[in-house]
């Protein structure tokens, strides 16, 4: 019996760490807010001094206009786009992502790519961006965008579908 209380206090500090493990896992499908906030905060870092002051004054607006109180500045405002998804509006559900297709089987696929997706997207915003007499709720929701479309072709699913006998309409991102 003195050999299995010296086995408990491992046992109970192994599961200790496996559920703490568990709790400190963010989405494991993709980036999540604290990932868009993240590479935002590195964009934000790269501006000059007069850029940073345009998006700071945009934010602004940004966030007194329509349902985007919790985004009064651009790394917050990163996550606005995932927001809208979960308001079940689709409208924009293309733009998060370009599926390349990853074929290593060959096979047919007989799905089309969609012509509207993040790249596409992102020329578009980035040309609003230069029209000088764009408006500012323009101006708002391209660079808005554009903060979370980056995010989301630095994630590696968000830029890949595989094809395959088993996905053979591709696999979603992963």
């Amino acid at each position: 019996m003195p050999a299995l209380v010296g086995l408990r206090l491992p046992l109970t500090v192994l599961c200790l760490l496996v559920l703490s493990s568990a709790l400190c896992v963010t989405e494991a499908l993709g980036w999540g807010c604290v990932g868009h906030m993240l590479l935002a905060e590195i964009a934000r870092r790269q501006l000059d001094d007069k850029n940073k002051e345009k998006i700071d004054a945009m934010a602004e607006v940004f966030a007194q206009s329509g349902p985007f109180p919790s985004s009064p500045d651009m790394v917050q405002a990163a996550c606005w786009a995932d927001d809208v998804k979960r308001w079940r509006q689709y409208a924009m559900a293309t733009w998060h992502f370009f599926a390349a297709p990853y074929n290593p089987e060959n096979i047919n696929i007989t799905d089309a790519i969609d012509t509207v997706n993040a790249v596409t997207v992102s020329l578009d915003m980035i040309s609003a961006l230069k029209n000088t007499k764009a408006p500012l709720y323009m101006l708002n929701f391209a660079w808005a965008n554009l903060v979370h479309i980056f995010g989301d072709l630095h994630q590696p699913l968000h830029t890949i579908s595989r094809y395959s006998s088993e996905y053979p309409h591709g696999d979603n991102g992963g």
